[in-house]
């Protein structure tokens, strides 16, 4: 074979190789095209997920704190009506509680004040000589004048307070808390007339007490001070005190006049034909009476004790109206006051009674009645 036969079929065999080699590298390279292309797609992909995922959870994070915020709205909205209404409830409240108690508060001032100077009364007739252990006086006579006036006047703040009692039913004491504690004053006031038992057995100052006995009558002539009964019961005091309340011109309740009281408790019976007396107040005025008739402080001590009980919520009664009407914030709220020593001097009997220990009974029982009743 000549030296070109050997050098051409190099020749082709070299770029046959050659061929071979770049149709290898051509099929190499495009593989690798191939794989990138893959990897790019399978990332694409991955992104694609990535994104889609994203949006989901930003889509769901954005429909959650959009119902988060309808529902701040809402409570929002419902908080902004509740204290609307509250404040309309308390405002429309204190309307009708004004409306109604105002009037009543006033009366009541003035009655409180004139059950004090009552007392006061019995305490300087005492001295005087006016009113007698033995039961002679002015207090002897059951429709006498200084009987009559003193049952009215020291029962009056009790026909107030139920009258108010009735008025305010649906009036919600809560949002005034002086007219609470004026109320609960004039409550305590109308029940000490019930408490001559509990007041007659305080701890450390007992006095003897027995007015149920058997023979009560024959041991109440000898011994008033233990066989008397000195205090009326819920059932008689509420009775009572619905006959001296009226109807009014206006159709509200209202207290009726001394004088109408004393001509009723004075005037002839009118009887039907079984004898019995038709006006009730006439009939039932002898029952209250009785508690009072021949009254003397040392003969009664357990009545005289009641009266200073209620001296004692009278008292706290006018300081409070007084602190209102003055501005006054100094005034301990729910708090019984002590009388002051000029006031006290004021209830002083003589024949050796110390008053003052009496009224300090008075107002620590007082005290501790009204700290239980705001307890519960």
């Amino acid at each position: 074979m000549d030296t070109e036969v050997v050098v051409a079929l190099i020749a082709a065999i070299t770029a046959a190789g050659t061929s071979l080699v770049s149709v290898l590298w051509n099929m190499r390279s495009l593989q690798h095209s191939h794989e990138h292309q893959e990897s790019l797609r399978a990332s694409d992909a991955q992104i694609q997920r990535s994104l889609q995922e994203a949006t989901a959870e930003l889509q769901r994070r954005s429909e959650a704190a959009s119902l988060e915020l309808e529902q701040l709205r809402s409570q929002l909205q419902l908080e902004r009506d509740a204290a609307d209404s509250r404040r309309s409830y308390e405002f429309e409240g204190l309307r009708r509680l004004y409306e109604r108690y105002e009037p009543l508060r006033f009366q009541l001032m003035e009655a409180t004040l004139h059950a004090g100077w009552r007392v006061q009364s019995l305490a300087r007739s005492a001295r005087l000589g006016d009113i007698r252990p033995d039961g002679s006086g002015w207090m002897e006579d059951s429709t006498g004048y200084y009987l009559a006036i003193t049952v009215y006047e020291l029962m009056l703040p009790a026909v107030l307070y139920r009258i108010m009692r009735r008025c305010l039913t649906f009036v919600d004491f809560s949002l005034e808390a002086r007219i609470e504690w004026e109320y609960r004053l004039a409550r305590s006031y109308t029940l000490g007339l019930s408490n001559d038992f509990s007041l007659a057995a305080f701890p450390g100052a007992e006095l003897p007490y027995e007015p149920g006995v058997d023979d009560w009558r024959e041991r109440r002539r000898i011994t008033p001070a233990q066989h008397w009964r000195q205090g009326l019961s819920i059932g008689i005091l509420d009775s009572f005190l619905e006959q001296m309340t009226q109807q009014g011109p206006d159709g509200a309740l209202e207290p009726i006049s001394f004088g109408a009281f004393y001509d009723r408790i004075r005037r002839a019976p009118t009887n039907t034909p079984d004898g019995a007396a038709k006006d009730p107040l006439q009939e039932q005025y002898p029952i209250v009476a009785d508690v009072f008739l021949g009254f003397h402080p040392t003969t009664r001590p357990v009545l005289w004790r009641v009266l200073l009980y209620q001296v004692v919520f009278a008292h706290a009664y006018f300081r409070s109206w007084q602190a209102s009407r003055s501005g006054d914030t100094t005034q301990t709220p729910h708090q019984i006051p002590d009388l002051p020593e000029a006031l006290v001097e004021k209830y002083t009997i003589g024949d050796g009674v110390d008053v003052a220990a009496e009224i300090r009974i008075a107002t620590e029982r007082a005290r501790k009645e009204t700290e239980y009743a705001f307890s519960l």
